[in-house]
């Protein structure tokens, strides 16, 4: 009993760390702590519980969700600033080539 609340706890945590991750753009540990919460995650599914444990359960489910929730907002606000970053670019290497190109040698 007390390993499964453990084990609820443990992927609370994890879906928080994502969130703080994300939060302060460490991007690149995402890939790793979405791992190992996936597998968090499938250990929890595997489990019996109680109908006396579905309080905890249901809490513990309501906070991955609004973790994810958050998440999922960060990551396309990030993925948003990026491709607007990029059109920018673009944009620019654009305007250098056109201009290079109207350049005349006198």
């Amino acid at each position: 009993m007390d390993s499964h609340k453990q084990l609820l706890n443990s992927c609370i945590d994890a879906s928080k760390e994502l969130l703080e991750a994300a939060q302060a753009s460490r991007w690149e540990e995402l890939e790793n702590l979405i791992q190992r919460r996936d597998k968090q995650l499938n250990q929890l599914i595997s489990v019996d519980f109680s109908t006396d444990q579905a309080e905890d359960v249901r809490r513990a489910i309501a906070v991955i969700k609004q973790s994810d929730k958050e998440l999922m907002m960060l990551v396309e606000k990030n993925k948003t600033a990026i491709l607007n970053n990029l059109k920018k670019s673009d944009k620019g290497k654009k305007m250098k080539a056109a201009y290079g190109n109207t350049q005349r040698p006198y």
